[in-house]
């Protein structure tokens, strides 16, 4: 009768547990991730006319967009947009992530355009 054997694989200490290639990935989303923080909002302003483009807008994108127009032609980081909507923006989800899902709407409407940093 033949007798069954067990074969046992051995790792070597030099291997790594986890391959290079995702720690350059992670340095890459949390650089990415840094340079958005750094991003502008700037409200949009009609040329030559001096007033805002009038569309309407879901009330949480309105408030963004009043928000950016209080901050004036400077505009505001998204870090300090964050932090200015905070204590007026009523939600269960983090403020950020209201800023982020609504940003796109923002740019395509012509309401606030976004500057890289």
């Amino acid at each position: 009768m033949a007798k069954k054997t067990k074969i046992v694989e051995t790792v070597s200490a030099a291997t790594p547990a986890t391959p290079a290639a995702p720690a350059a990935a992670v340095e890459a989303k949390a650089e990415k991730e840094a340079r958005a923080k750094n991003d502008k909002f700037v409200r949009v302003m009609d040329q030559g006319k001096g007033k805002v483009p009038t569309v309407k807008l879901p009330p949480q994108a309105a408030l963004i967009a009043n928000t950016l127009e209080a901050a004036g032609e400077g505009g505001l980081t998204r870090a300090a947009l964050i932090e200015a909507l905070t204590p007026t923006l009523v939600t269960r989800q983090p403020v950020g992530r209201i800023v982020s899902y609504y940003q796109k709407l923002l740019v395509s409407s012509g309401v606030a355009e976004i500057v890289a940093a």
